[in-house]
């Protein structure tokens, strides 16, 4: 981002060099030599990570560097030409024969690599654990204990035009960029998402493909939280109101999606209709696609151009449209329950080989697992506070149906828990063999219908069940009422 907002750092290469024959003339150590070769990689390496930079820099700045009489600036000088231009492997290796001997060629490359490694190591040494005495825990930084002084720790505000998603800042819209924060470090709200493990983690994953504006994949089993996680991120970012949602079938085709000609009040005129990928494209928005994986072919067809290099196809009108700064392409994949997993970690999902060829190496995935029977009643619990008597009856319920279905999200989700138990007993007790009722039953129960009948549960019996259950959890002695009035013999006996 940085390097977004400021001009190309190869200008500075005209002060290094008065700096360095100014000391040339006062018989001073040359150490700008350094200076300008680190400058140039660092430039070469922020073009490689976001070649848009060469729209705004001055690409001749680069040209000026090809008679440069440093051997590591002339090498840095020609891959920054081949990257803004074009050019193929065949007249990059020219063009180096032109300017490079063998030996500076080699210096060059090992001097690239030389620094490459250092940077990596340095990175790799913040993920380290810091000693019990080292110097960055010493007096000077005892005040940014979290244990003695948690303020300190606060995070700065984050940048302009991005918001704090899991301590990672992501893009957002500029209108709602003007709404305040739910924090003072920019940290927005995900809305009635409950952060639990699973989710947590793929928030993060799904945050950090965002900073990288790369397409992104969502995996998981039915009734996991796919839609949910993503519409939490929609809402943090502020798209969730014009974002597209695409939920797509055998009966739809691309030609729905990027526009047609249709008929207009003039007889005989047709007009261009733009459809609704196109015109979200054209005004940067996010686009969801629920169930990616069974798209049609002519879709994927569409999406695949504008998935690797931002551009869309129209084929009926012979047009190619450059997506709008904003866009973001979301999919998701339902997969299948494995037949084999714990209770930590949830029922785990297997990915279905046509998923991992829809959109190739173009995406990230994010794989979300069946929530586990702890996180299920985690998110039941912050959903429907008022019916925490009630959940663990509700998720027994659930779990004496999707056992009477043989489903193997059932075995998946932890054999040991008690509902699992009772749920075998109950189908003992009636003479139904597991798996028995699965034609009956039809499609799959998950964490989605019970959180919907919860849900039920509140809104058509919410002033009843907390009267009931504010009456069954009192104390022995809020439930002491005053004594009836004296009545007659009769009707004593009656009562």
């Amino acid at each position: 981002r940085l390097f977004l907002h400021i001009d190309s750092p190869l200008l500075l290469l005209s002060s290094h060099q008065q700096a360095a024959a100014h000391q040339q003339q006062q018989q001073q150590p040359d150490h700008t030599a350094h200076q300008q070769e680190l400058l140039a990689l660092v430039t070469l390496r922020a073009l490689q990570l976001n070649p848009k930079l060469g729209m705004s820099w001055r690409g001749s700045l680069w040209f000026r560097l090809l008679n440069h009489q440093l051997p590591v600036l002339r090498w840095a000088a020609v891959c920054g030409v081949s990257l803004m231009l074009g050019l193929s492997d065949a007249v990059q290796q020219q063009l180096i024969n032109k300017v490079l001997t063998d030996e500076q060629l080699v210096e060059a490359i090992m001097r690239w690599q030389e620094d490459r490694a250092a940077v990596a190591l340095e990175l790799a040494q913040r993920w380290q654990p810091c000693p019990p005495r080292a110097r960055c825990c010493s007096s000077n930084a005892s005040n940014l204990n979290s244990s003695s002084n948690p303020s300190a720790l606060q995070q700065l505000p984050a940048a302009k035009g991005f918001v704090r998603v899991c301590g990672l800042e992501v893009p957002a819209k500029p209108d709602h960029l003007l709404a305040p924060s739910s924090s003072s470090n920019g940290a927005r709200s995900l809305g009635k998402l409950i952060p639990t493990p699973s989710i947590t983690a793929a928030l993060e994953s799904a945050a950090l493909a965002l900073c990288q504006g790369l397409p992104i994949v969502v995996e998981g089993p039915a009734g996991c939280g796919k839609t949910a996680l993503i519409r939490a991120l929609a809402a943090a970012t502020g798209n969730d109101s014009t974002a597209l949602w695409l939920h797509l079938d055998d009966q739809q085709d691309a030609k729905s999606l990027l526009g047609s000609y249709s008929c207009s009040a003039v007889p005989g005129e047709f007009v261009w209709q733009m459809g609704p990928l196109a015109r979200a494209v054209a005004e940067g928005r996010w686009v969801v696609v629920e169930g990616v994986d069974t798209a049609p072919p002519d879709i994927l067809a569409a999406l695949l151009p504008l998935l690797e290099s931002g551009v869309l196809h129209i084929p009926s009108r012979g047009t190619v449209l450059t997506a709008a700064p904003g866009l973001q392409v979301i999919g998701t994949v339902t997969t299948a329950y494995a037949s084999s997993g714990g209770a930590t970690a949830g029922a785990a999902a297997v990915v279905s080989s046509s998923a991992q060829d829809v959109l190739g190496g173009l995406r990230a995935n994010v794989v979300l697992a069946a929530p586990s029977e702890a996180e299920q009643l985690m998110v039941l619990e912050g959903l429907y506070p008022d019916l925490a008597p009630l959940l663990p009856l509700a998720q027994a319920t659930v779990k004496l149906v999707q056992l009477a279905a043989g489903h193997s999200a059932t075995a998946a989700a932890g054999d040991g828990s008690w509902q699992h138990q009772a749920a075998a007993a109950a189908l003992r007790a009636a003479g139904i063999r597991p798996g028995e009722l699965a034609l009956s039953l039809g499609r799959q129960f998950s964490t989605r219908d019970l959180i919907k009948w919860c849900g039920r549960m509140a809104a058509c019996h919410g002033p009843l069940l907390l009267r009931t259950l504010g009456t069954s959890s009192s104390s022995s002695s809020s439930l002491n009422i005053n004594p009836p009035a004296k009545t007659s013999g009769k009707k004593k006996k009656n009562s």
